[in-house]
């Protein structure tokens, strides 16, 4: 009873709930005033605060920015709670409320400083001005129910001070009542020490004496029957209340052995029907203060409390002293039932049983509940009817009806059963009679009453759920089988009617598995009367309503017992509809529809189906027949004849309801027919089938009457009727009915409805019957009468018709038979526009396929021009499509339009611009397959011809077009893609935009390659299933890599950037030799772009060159060391040496190059037996570039014999050139000035090639300048095995020759003046000279021949540090000889090393190495036209790249074929939803929401048999129980016998 919530306390809630929300609300007032968000028009401080404002402090605030804000916050309230936690995270906005300075407001508004949130306990109805507790939750329970329970009880000794110490007394616990106030003596002042003598104490011993005997005296004459009146007229009740109010505890109620005499007294006086209305509160107030007394003095005395209860008991039998009872004596019967004590307990539940009437019933319940579960527990019959007669008068009233169920009564009720069950044998009605009547009551009439509470608790409806819960159903099932009178039947059946509600629609399948359809099914046999049967009929019917339960009713029976209700009843009974529900709800199984109609159900429809029925009868006749019509195939032949005459005889009723039933069994009638079909054409058959064949075939009676009612004015017949003709319409074989029958015409009086649903069914039916394939077949009037209804459904808003139509003109396209109807009219094609623009995504598919296929005729084409329709088709198309088939199909409608060639060029024109539409949609449906193939082979076709590449080019982006189309699965359109970038190459301009446009449409690389190149490389590494395909694919796409190379700088370096090197290594990997060569002309065309060369080096194109070049290197032959040059790629070696020359000539690149390789290539080459001059002269170019790196002199001296022997067939070739020459010398300059590499330099035998090369150099002053520097390097060599020891190399007698070509000025007339470079020379010689001669000694032969020389030199030369070195290198030499050789001059030099001049310079210092010299040389890439041959040519004469003159355009034609769409093409997600029969769903019956609150039974109240105490003498000091009563026995000795009986024989009566 604490948790039950009352109206009162659930409103209070609800307004404090109100009150939280709107002080929320105010605290976001001052934000709002501050930020002025509120609107001019309003009062910022009295203004409600809408949305609105809460929107703009949520957006001022920026709380909007927060990923998804406004769908987590879409409320009021969630707004609130956002801003209220951003005020508290926020420190301007604080959770203390600020107190007011002046009771005037201030003229600036200060800020509101605004809590987060009022607090609120709305469960304890406490408003808490304290900040919520936010720590532990200690001690933190709800104690509210404790709280209330605890503020009901009456608080003792109140009036003393809390404060107040309790005082301390030398009385102990015995003599605790010996006062002053017992006595009788003392001062009166309570605050005033009293003293008690000896003498009060005896005088009160002796008061005590004298009214127990008076007490013993007056129970003793109340034993007596007959003088209860005298007793009380005498004074009995002034001497209990005397006793009661006496001060004296001993002498009081307070006395246990007082007590039970006086409650003895009154039991006895009670037991006399005309002396309870003198005993009765309140007009008698000594019973009920006495009572109250004992029971409070003794309440742990079974036998006090006992005599107590039953006074109460024997008053309670009077009726109109209950309220009184209630009121007074309350608080002793709760206590009674604390006892423990099963007599007591009994005797209170039945008073309080009996006081049940009162107005205050309720208290009372509080205190039955637990007495009930305990005399439960105990099994004994007495007990058993005892609780049964209880809850039967508890049941009456609805408040104790729901604790009682709460507390579990249901169960109580249940055991109980099993209790009467054991007790009276159950199962044989003669034998409970007999047996009943051993305990003076009558067995059935007990069952009756079990079986009313049961029925009168079920009348509260809030209760019924937990009944079923606990058992109700089942105890009803149990109970029907035990009884055997029809009113008690009656009573269980409508028992189980109430907990069949919908109300408890949930606990149905539960009440159905506790067996509650077989009991209803027993008792449809038993019951007769008309309220019994009519409530049977409501839980059959309540029972049907779940979908689980039917199929379990007809196996048990169900529809037999509605049947036999039926039959007893008639026709116009108010059970009839229920019956008819339950039959229809049970029909809605497949499963059931054979045994409910072998049962009876078309006779009893026949029966109930008359002109004179109802109408509500009539319709539930017709929603039963038409669910049997949705399952004809389960029923015969015979059946179906039954159904379909009824159908008819319903349908022509001027009933609109019945109109709507019958139409809508048509429609199912109409579903079966065509599923049937469908059935009877697969490969199985089965039993259901095969009753297929058996159905009543569609008649032209029937297609009639079908028709007739489309002429209805109701619009849901017509919806029925139109899904009829629409399921007839999904099969084939009757179309041609249909179309016999003028079926246009009643799809024309549909498309003329209002109701769309009814619309929509006219133009699925019209889309049936258009895509039939016997339309082809039909004549012209028959498509132009669809027409008529494409053009009455027009105007239509609902987009599925408007899906519909455009299905249906789609499918008459599709048709060329039918086709020129469409065409011929302009308004066909502007309804097309029409959907297009508006429809969904279906709706647009359709009309853009019908589109299409009007488009392959050119006549279409022309209409279009002439009505200026094609802008606006394009308009459609690029702004009102989203779907990307929808824009596929779209593209290839504009490529329709475009295919023929008079009409071509004004579609290529502005404003019917079709390229541009085609290119927009290709952009906005990049990964559309059917914008994909379109885009490939419109610009495929436009590339073939140049007028129209033209106009493609000046028209879209061609190169994000093809990359497109490029990233696409399909390998055909990238035919077509790798076919228009071919010939849209070989024109420099559109190559040179190709490039530009790729690039700039998608700048970031991807696996490093970008723009064009990255389009050529997709192109390249499609997988095509043909080879002879890849194979041109991959020709055209070096074609047009080839052609790109030809343009100027800024496209190559726009290649570079784009990754060409990786595509160029893909074609050197290749094995074709046009391929090859192709890209060697675009690595050579590159390499010329200044800045190229860096890119093409790091991205190791030259790698793939030199590794080509090796593959071209024939191996050595067995009979000769260098095999001979294969002149076949001669032109493949001249492209690939002159791309490595052109990379040498950047600095940058030859240390790069020289690590990858490129003087092996060189060598490799250079040593071939036959190499051309041309070639050569690359080679020995290349050789000085990188020589001129000092980072690559050791790997060049690493490869010894090989270089040497390379230079050396060179130098000693008769054609060997100057230039060649000069490069030699270059290197053997180059490679000296590395003077750690000089011993391994001299082994290879670079002094006696040098040698070679100076006296070639033909008197070249370049040339010899180089020898000299390099001689003078080489001839410094001291260490290593050559310490002290001059080399070998020098000893030859070559060496004299040489330095005297070297020390030779070749001036003509020798008057010429020795310019510098002849001076280096000079010193160069010197040096050299000097370093022999020093280190030389004895070994050098030619001694006396150098030393001429060195004279000879100091003669020219004028520089001292020259003279230096002549002199000092003469004095060495002569000092080391035993004879000296006088020479011309020798004289001289010796005597000028004593100047002063000569003498200051330190030879040895002098004839040091030269370092290696910085290339200030000016190179220009690029072979010249001389060297080209006749197999390549110079394109321009300003520009350098090249082009072979055996690289030819290929003449392509192009593809300009029609688009055509195909009828059996599906969609997926876009078709149309009538692809089958419309099966509507079983027509299913809700039952009538019935209420049954009618108790059973009267109130009847608990009979005690009245039985007076009696006192007897014992000698025993034991206390004695019996049966039925307690026995107490006093200390003087006398025992107190208190029986207990109660009149079952009254209470339960037999039954009539």
């Amino acid at each position: 009873m604490l948790q039950h919530k009352t109206k009162c306390s659930q409103k209070l809630s609800e307004y404090l709930q109100e009150l939280a929300r709107k002080e929320d609300l105010e605290l976001l007032r001052a934000p709002l005033r501050e930020f002025d968000l509120f609107p001019p028009d309003k009062d910022a401080t009295t203004a409600i605060i809408t949305m609105e404002e809460l929107k703009k402090l949520v957006r001022h605030w920026k709380l909007h920015e927060t990923r998804g804000f406004w769908k987590m916050h879409p409320t009021k309230e969630d707004l609130v709670s956002a801003l209220l936690e951003y005020m508290d995270d926020k420190e301007d906005y604080s959770r203390k409320p600020t107190r007011p300075t002046s009771s005037k407001p201030s003229k600036d508004a200060v800020r509101a400083r605004g809590r987060r949130r009022s607090h609120m306990d709305l469960s304890n109805f406490r408003v808490s001005g304290f900040k919520p507790y936010s720590g532990d939750l200690f001690s933190q329970h709800d104690h509210t129910d404790g709280l209330i329970y605890l503020s009901r009880q009456s608080i003792r000794n109140s009036t003393t001070s809390k404060t107040q110490p309790p005082q301390k007394s030398s009385r102990n616990r015995h003599n605790a009542f010996l006062s002053s106030e017992f006595l009788g003596v003392g001062d009166s002042n309570p605050g005033k020490q009293q003293i008690v003598t000896e003498e009060q104490v005896v005088i009160a011993e002796r008061q005590r004496m004298q009214w127990h005997a008076i007490v013993i005296e007056i129970f003793r004459y109340s034993m007596e029957a007959g003088d209860e009146l005298d007793i009380i007229n005498e004074g009995a009740l002034q001497v209990i209340d005397k006793i009661n109010h006496s001060d004296q505890v001993t002498a009081s109620l307070a006395n246990l052995e007082m007590a039970m005499y006086c409650a003895a007294t009154l039991l006895n006086l009670a037991c006399s029907a005309e002396c309870r209305p003198l005993l009765m509160p309140p007009q008698q107030m000594t019973i009920a203060e006495a009572l109250n007394v004992i029971s409070t003095h003794h309440s742990s005395e079974s036998i006090a409390m006992l005599l107590c209860v039953l006074t109460l008991g024997y008053l309670s039998l009077s009726y109109g002293g209950e309220d009184a009872l209630i009121a007074t004596c309350l608080s002793t019967l709760g206590s009674a039932v604390a006892v423990d004590s099963t007599t007591c307990r009994k005797a209170a539940m039945a008073t309080l049983a009996n006081l049940f009437v009162a107005s205050e019933r309720n208290q009372a319940v509080e205190h039955i509940l637990p007495t009930l579960k305990s005399l439960t527990s105990l099994n004994e019959i007495d007990s058993a009817l005892l609780v049964i007669s209880t809850i039967y008068n508890l049941s009456f009233y609805d408040m104790p009806r729901i604790t009682l169920v709460e507390g579990g009564t249901v169960v109580f009720l249940g055991a109980l059963l099993s209790t009467v069950d054991i007790e009276i044998s159950p199962g044989k009605p003669e034998t409970i009679a007999e047996s009943s009547a051993a305990f003076g009551f009558d067995g059935q009439a007990a069952l009756h009453t079990l079986a009313e509470c049961v029925l009168n608790l079920s009348c509260t409806i809030d209760a019924r759920e937990r009944m079923i819960k606990d058992g109700a159903v089942t105890l009803l099932v149990e109970l029907e089988q035990l009884v055997v009178h029809k009113s008690t039947k009656e009573v269980i059946g409508l028992a189980l009617a109430n907990l069949t509600v919908s109300e408890v629609a949930d606990m149905l399948p539960t009440v159905v598995d506790n067996g509650a359809i077989p009991t209803l099914v027993s008792l449809t046999e038993a019951v007769v009367a008309p309220e019994a049967c009519h409530r049977l009929a409501v839980a059959f019917c309540n029972l049907s309503s779940e979908p689980a339960n039917r199929e379990h009713m007809v196996e048990q029976g169900s529809h037999h017992a509605l049947v036999k209700l039926s039959t007893n009843a008639p026709p116009t009974s108010s059970c009839q509809p229920l019956i008819l529900v339950a039959f229809i709800n049970m029909l809605s199984l497949s499963i059931n529809q054979r045994a409910v109609v072998d049962a009876g159900l078309l006779p009893l429809l026949q029966r109930l189906s008359t002109e004179d029925a109802s109408d509500e009868v009539k319709r539930y006749c017709g929603m039963a027949l038409a669910n049997i019509a949705d399952d004809l195939s389960l029923h015969t032949k015979e059946t179906h004849e039954i159904v379909i005459a009824m159908m008819t005889k319903l349908a022509s009723s001027t009933e609109i309801e019945l109109q709507r039933i019958v139409a809508s069994a048509f429609a199912m009638f109409a579903y079966i027919l065509t599923v049937c079909e469908d059935d009877d054409h697969g490969d199985h058959v089965d039993g259901d089938n095969a009753r297929c064949g058996q159905l009543t075939p569609l008649t032209d009676d029937v297609i009639e009457t079908i028709l007739k009612l489309c002429k209805s004015t109701d619009t849901t017949v017509l919806k029925f009727a139109g899904i009829t003709l629409n399921n007839l319409s999904q099969e084939v074989g009757y179309h041609e009915g249909l179309f016999r029958n003028n079926v246009s015409s009643a799809l024309l009086q549909l498309a003329e409805s209002r109701d769309d649903e009814v619309r929509r069914m006219c133009a699925c039916t019209l889309h049936s019957l258009t895509s039939s394939g016997k339309l082809g077949d039909v004549k012209t009037n028959v498509v132009k009468g669809f027409i008529k209804v494409l053009g009455a459904l027009e105007n239509s808003r609902s987009a599925d018709v408007i899906n519909f139509c455009a299905a249906g003109i789609f499918s008459i396209s599709c048709m060329r038979v039918h086709c020129a109807i469409l065409t011929t009219e302009s308004s066909i094609l502007r309804r097309l526009f029409g959907m297009m623009r508006g429809g969904q995504e279906s709706t647009q598919l359709y009309a853009a396929r019908a589109l299409c296929n009007l488009t392959c005729e050119e006549s279409c084409v022309r209409t279009l021009l002439r009505e200026q329709a094609i802008a606006d088709f394009i308009a459609i198309a690029i702004l009102r499509t989203n779907n990307e088939e929808v824009k596929g199909v779209c593209a290839e409608c504009l490529f329709n339009l475009i295919r023929y060639d008079e009409t071509r060029p004004q579609l290529l024109r502005e404003p019917n611009n079709v390229l541009w539409a085609i290119s927009r949609l290709f952009r906005y449906c990049v990964e559309s397959e059917r914008t994909q193939r379109i885009g490939a082979l419109v610009v495929y076709n436009l590339s073939c011809d140049q007028q129209t590449a033209k106009t493609l080019m000046k028209t879209i982006n061609a190169a994000e077009t093809l990359t497109a189309v490029a990233m696409h699965v399909e390998t055909e359109p990238k035919e077509w893609a790798a076919a228009a970038l071919c010939n849209l190459s070989w024109t420099s301009e559109f190559a040179a935009q190709l490039v530009i446009d790729a690039g700039a449409s998608r700048p970031h690389a991807e696996n490093g390659v970008s723009g064009a190149v990255r389009l050529m490389r997709m192109l390249l590494d499609a997988d095509f299933p043909d080879k002879s395909v890849a194979d041109t694919v991959n020709m055209q796409c070096a074609t047009t890599l080839y052609n790109m190379s030809q343009c100027s700088e800024e496209v190559r370096e726009r290649l570079i950037d784009d990754g060409v090197t990786v595509f160029i290594e893909k074609l050197l990997e290749m094995g074709d030799n046009h391929i090859i060569e192709m890209a060697c002309i675009v690595c050579y065309n590159i390499s010329l772009a200044p800045g190229c060369e860096v890119a093409l080096v790091d991205y190791q194109v030259a790698g793939s060159l030199m590794k080509l070049l090796r593959l071209l290197v024939p191996p050595p032959d067995e009979s000769m060391t260098h095999p001979a040059f294969p002149s076949d790629h001669a032109s493949t070696f001249l492209l690939i040496l002159g791309t490595l020359y052109n990379l040498t000539i950047k600095l940058e690149c030859r240390s790069s190059l020289e690590t990858a390789g490129v003087s092996d290539a060189c060598i490799a080459v250079g040593r071939l037996r036959g190499v051309p001059q041309e070639q050569l002269e690359l080679i020995t170019a290349m050789l000085q570039n990188l020589s001129w790196e000092s980072e690559n002199h050791r790997p060049l001296v690493a490869k010894g014999c090989a270089l040497m022997e390379m230079l050396n067939l060179l130098v000693s070739s008769p054609g060997v050139t100057c230039a060649q020459l000069l490069d030699v010398a270059n290197i053997l300059c180059n490679l000296s000035c590395s003077t750690a590499l000089g011993e391994q330099v001299t082994d290879m035998g670079m002094v006696d090639l040098l040698a070679q090369v100076t006296l070639k150099a033909g008197g070249s002053e370049a040339m010899l300048n180089l020898c000299a520097t390099a001689a003078r390097n080489l001839s410094n060599i001291n260490g290593g095995k050559y310490n002290n020891t001059v080399h070998p190399s020098w000893l030859r007698p070559e060496i004299e020759m040489m330095m005297r070509a070297l020390a030779t000025l070749g001036r003509s007339g020798g008057s010429e003046a020795i310019t510098e470079d002849q001076h280096a020379r000079l010193d160069d010689v010197a040096a050299c000279l000097y370093n022999v001669l020093i280190i030389g000694g004895p070994q050098l032969r030619t001694a006396d021949s150098l030393s001429s020389i060195l004279t000879a030199l100091f003669k020219l030369c004028e520089r001292p540090e020259t003279r230096s070195l002549c002199a000092s290198a003469l004095i060495a030499r002569q000092g080391d000889k035993d004879s000296a050789h006088y020479s011309d001059g020798s004289v001289s030099a010796l005597h000028s090393a004593m100047h002063a001049e000569i003498a200051a310079y330190d030879a040895e210092t002098v004839a040091t190495p030269k370092s290696l010299r910085q290339d200030r040389r000016s190179q220009h890439p690029g072979i010249s036209a001389d060297k080209l041959g006749s197999r390549f040519a110079l394109l321009q004469p300003d520009r350098s790249t090249i082009a072979s003159k055996h690289v030819e355009r290929c003449a392509t034609s192009s593809i300009w074929k029609s688009f055509a769409q195909d009828a059996n093409v599906i969609t997926q997600g876009l078709e149309v939803p009538a692809t089958q029969s419309m099966k509507l769903p079983k027509q299913p019956a809700y039952p009538p929401r019935s209420t049954y609150t009618k108790t059973s039974g009267q109130f009847r109240k608990i009979l005690f048999l009245p039985s007076k105490v009696r006192s007897t003498i014992s000698s025993s000091n034991e206390h004695a129980q019996e049966i039925g009563g307690e026995r107490s026995e006093s200390t003087s000795g006398e025992s107190m016998h208190v029986p207990l009986r109660f009149d079952f024989a009254r209470m339960f009566n037999p039954l009539s």
